[in-house]
């Protein structure tokens, strides 16, 4: 009998072992689970806190592109070849003028046309006719042939065109949504070439007219140029991010993630050196080799700047990449518009 207890007493004594198991396995599971919850709230914690940061960011970025603009005069950026080229040329464009031209940038020629070609360039020169110089041919595609009076286009400027019902499709390189209705559009939209009043020791006013030009450090210049760039810092593919950053149902794109800055530049053969700061927005996308592109997924374009020579309105509209500490992005959209009160330069 006693045999007999004895084993029920070990019987009992094993399945309470058995309980103190799994009990602690119990235990680790929910203090692992909480920690896991509580490093994941650190997580969403520190992410949001980076969005709103960015957030932040991008509203100084907006009042600081107003604080430029504020008495600028837009200069459209257009010319025309004044000798035709061939694939190979690489030294220089003759145009009839690169007034309002940034120093160094991408040029679009024959834009609308089968001939189109993206060009970048590193520098221009005024003495002996207006010329660009130092080329790339061939960017984001094959180089082409141009004959004498082909268009050419700073490409970062975009601005709405003057037709804007049902324009061939040879008028426009975009269409964006603004404020409700389309808007046919010419070039990227990543950024604004212009000139503001300078104060030569004489005030700003000459007679009726404000002298125009840009302070490049040493006083004002009337020979000085400005423009507002957006300038890649590195690449990010869909693939890599394992995101569909621009929702158009696939993973194959690639985006510039850059920042906007303001650059500074003498006309007068580049006899100043130029100057050039951030103005913010690291975090600034744009698809490679499709500059003002759909962004969201919407079928509408999104230039980063988009002017109306007609009405003298700028809209500004910036993505922002923010990333998790998964590497998980997210899109933030801002915006706003502008109106200057200056006609463009003509």
């Amino acid at each position: 009998m006693r045999g007999l207890q004895s084993v029920r007493s070990g019987g009992r004594g094993g399945f309470a072992l058995v309980e103190v198991v799994v009990a602690l396995a119990i235990l680790v599971g929910l203090v692992l689970a909480v920690a896991g919850a509580a490093h994941q709230q650190n997580d969403a914690l520190r992410f949001f806190a980076r969005l709103s940061s960015q957030s932040q960011r991008a509203q100084i970025l907006l009042g600081r592109i107003e604080s430029v603009l504020e008495d600028a005069q837009p200069a459209s950026i257009d010319a025309f070849l004044l000798t035709a080229i061939d694939p190979s040329t690489t030294t220089k464009l003759s145009l009839d003028t690169i007034a309002g031209f940034p120093d160094r940038g991408e040029l679009l020629v024959e834009p609308g046309t089968l001939r189109a070609e993206r060009i970048g360039y590193e520098g221009l020169r005024s003495g002996g006719g207006a010329r660009v110089l130092q080329l790339t041919r061939g960017l984001c595609g094959a180089p082409a042939a141009h004959a004498q009076g082909a268009p050419v286009l700073w490409s970062g400027t975009a601005f709405a065109i003057e037709q804007q019902t049902a324009p061939p499709a040879s008028a426009f390189d975009g269409v964006s949504l603004e404020q409700g209705r389309s808007v046919f559009f010419r070039g990227d939209g990543t950024g604004f070439s212009f000139r503001k009043p300078v104060d030569l020791g004489q005030g700003v006013i000459d007679g009726l007219e404000p002298r125009w030009g840009a302070d490049l450090g040493a006083g004002g210049l009337l020979t000085g140029r400005s423009a507002i760039v957006f300038s890649a810092l590195r690449e990010l593919s869909e693939a890599e991010l394992g995101f569909d950053v621009n929702r158009d149902r696939d993973r194959d794109d690639t985006f510039e993630v850059g920042e906007l800055r303001l650059r500074t530049w003498d006309t007068n053969d580049g006899l100043v050196p130029p100057r050039e700061h951030g103005l913010g927005g690291s975090g600034i996308l744009q698809e490679r080799c499709n500059h003002g592109g759909d962004l969201d997924g919407d079928g509408f374009d999104d230039p980063i700047l988009l002017w109306h020579p007609q009405s003298g309105r700028v809209r500004v509209r910036l993505f922002l990449l923010v990333e998790s500490e998964s590497g998980e992005p997210q899109i933030q959209r801002v915006e706003t518009s502008l109106c200057l009160r200056n006609p463009a330069e003509v």
